[in-house]
């Protein structure tokens, strides 16, 4: 039986003598957080009142702690106190915000929300003191007392369970003088707790959809994601010690495309998780508690047609570009600059004609970044049109421009001049290149006053002489002459003709091999790991790669997917 933490700190407390009054404490602190999530501001994000997500997050906690509690490692009275304390308060930023030009929530952006997902913790860690300690009339009340030795604890625990603010708040609780009730006092290893217990509540509970609101990509991936897991437990691993994960999860009958991809985005977060405490677990418990190498998911198909999919046009498909271009970005090693790049171009699509030149390799990193490029399109709902010059298919400059014409017809654009001069003149014109060219720019450029377009020209360098001077001497220089707003991305090996041909204007970026010390960065912030770990692990790595981004990217993908058992 799942150990019922409120209720063993109520006999911890009767229990001691003299008897604390912790838990009375604690039941003013839930009543109040229960009060200020009496309904939710934010509709947009999934559940997180203190009576439903607080509850399962305390829940799983004693999943997690059943063994210790048992153990000399035990956490005292004070620590489980403050645990759930912080549980119940953890996330009262997202309902305490001011917006500069007092907008109302109807009116929020994804960058409001972005912005509040993100320095929520923060913001929990301010209200917890500063409305304990004063607050103006129309302010929330947090109903705990003005104590020091427990205020500062609780505000650090509860910011503790933003993962970009783990790391600082562990190090400013451990050089804490606070020792409430005068005990040894473990404040690193209770926001580890809290951190883990919050990534734990992955139910469908938290899905709740709004219909009132048209979620953003980002908010619709979280509830989809939500509403395909049925079951969260922590179980024993290979020994009690070891706490082991398990998840039940339903998709609906057409998953077989994404159900993977969904899998490995739970998965990845939460072994990133794992690898981020694992290390303050076993460091405060003296090895009494830590996360068992395995994951195990047991995987049902919907047989009643009541599951969402991510394939529906309405609401379920920008979730699933969301998702993809969200696996994509945390696979990516050390392109800042290139990534970052391509999204300011992205942004100016319709404002200015640009050039992004790729110098690339073999054993390259280009096809996982052609994925992230396509993906992010799709979530902008860019145009992205690829011409390929290294698969087998006509590479002539007619060709060109017919697989450019295909491309935008795909994407749902006429090209009504182009198509009327297709249908009357003959390639054996001399002037047919230059027609069907400038009636193709012509559709070109009223296409790109409407939406973003991205062109892309893989393998350039394997066009034939006279179609690599076309488009360079030609179709590019038309497309900037006539300023077609649009991207054009380049990707070539040849680097001695592309420094012979580039113009001086283009942005040209370089596809070299990644260094063992970017290899443990990336191991660092995407799979957690502590720094000592990382770099252990990326100079293996490193020896046998030398660096090698495909070999570097495939020892990734086999890490991702190791410790991950699919149960019958």
């Amino acid at each position: 039986m799942v150990l019922d933490l409120e209720q063993h700190l109520k006999d911890l407390c009767e229990q001691h003598d003299p008897k604390l009054d912790l838990y009375d404490r604690l039941e003013r602190v839930r009543k109040s957080a229960e009060t200020i999530w009496d309904e939710q501001r934010l509709k947009w994000f999934t559940d997180h009142r203190a009576a439903t997500h607080s509850r399962h997050v305390i829940a799983h906690l004693g999943s997690v702690l059943e063994y210790l509690q048992t153990t000399p490692q035990a956490l005292t009275p004070y620590e489980l106190y403050v645990l759930l304390a912080a549980c119940y308060l953890h996330d009262i930023g997202m309902q305490d915000f001011s917006d500069p030009g007092g907008r109302g929530v109807e009116n929020f952006t994804d960058e409001d929300y972005k912005r509040i997902r993100k320095d929520h913790p923060k913001r929990a860690r301010e209200l917890i003191i500063a409305r304990t300690l004063r607050r103006e009339r129309d302010e929330f009340r947090i109903d705990l007392d003005d104590d020091p030795q427990y205020l500062v604890p609780i505000a650090l625990v509860a910011q503790g369970h933003g993962s970009a603010f783990f790391t600082d708040t562990v190090r400013e609780l451990r050089d804490l003088p606070h020792r409430p009730g005068n005990r040894p006092f473990r404040g690193d290893l209770l926001a580890a707790l809290l951190l883990m217990g919050d990534e734990l509540d992955l139910h469908e509970d938290r899905a709740t959809f709004p219909l009132e609101f048209a979620l953003s990509p980002v908010s619709s991936l979280h509830h989809h994601i939500h509403h395909y897991v049925t079951g969260v437990e922590v179980v024993d691993g290979r020994t009690p010690k070891h706490r082991r994960i398990r998840l039940i999860t339903e998709y609906p009958q057409d998953s077989d495309d994404y159900r993977g991809e969904v899998r490995q985005w739970i998965v990845t977060k939460l072994r990133k998780q794992c690898h981020l405490t694992a290390p303050v677990l076993e460091s405060c418990t003296q090895g009494e508690l830590t996360w068992d190498d395995e994951i195990e998911i047991r995987e049902t198909i919907d047989r009643y047609g009541v599951r969402r999919s991510l394939l529906d046009p309405s609401r379920g498909i920008l979730a699933l570009h969301e998702l993809r271009r969200g696996l994509l970005d945390r696979q990516t090693v050390n392109r800042e600059e290139f990534v970052e790049a391509l999204r300011e171009a992205l942004a100016r699509c319709r404002r200015q004609f640009q050039v992004v030149d790729v110098l690339d390799q073999d054993n390259s990193d280009w096809s996982h970044l052609a994925k992230w490029l396509g993906a992010t399109c799709d979530c902008l709902r860019i145009i992205l049109v690829r011409v390929a010059f290294h698969l087998a298919v006509g590479h002539g400059s007619f060709d060109v421009l017919y697989r450019l014409h295909e491309g935008l017809t795909a994407a749902g654009v006429t090209c009504p001049n182009y198509s009327a001069q297709l249908s009357s003149v003959s390639e054996r014109r001399r002037d047919a290149l230059d027609t069907l060219g400038q009636a193709l720019l012509t559709d070109l450029a009223i296409c790109a006053e409407q939406h973003s377009v991205v062109l892309l020209l893989e393998r350039v360098d394997k066009a034939e002489d006279d179609t690599a001077r076309w488009l360079e001497n030609w179709l590019l220089r038309e497309l900037r002459k006539q300023n077609v707003k649009i991207l054009a991305i380049l990707t070539r090996f040849d680097e001695d003709a592309a420094a012979k041909r580039a113009p001086a204007h283009w942005r040209r970026f370089r596809l070299v091999p990644f260094t063992e010390a970017q290899i443990a960065n990336h191991l660092y912030s995407e799979f957690g790991m502590s720094p000592g770990q990382a770099r252990t692990e990326a100079g293996d790595m490193y020896s046998l790669s030398v660096g090698t981004p495909l070999r570097v990217l495939n020892r990734f993908l086999r890490m991702r997917i190791q410790g991950v058992r699919l149960l019958q």
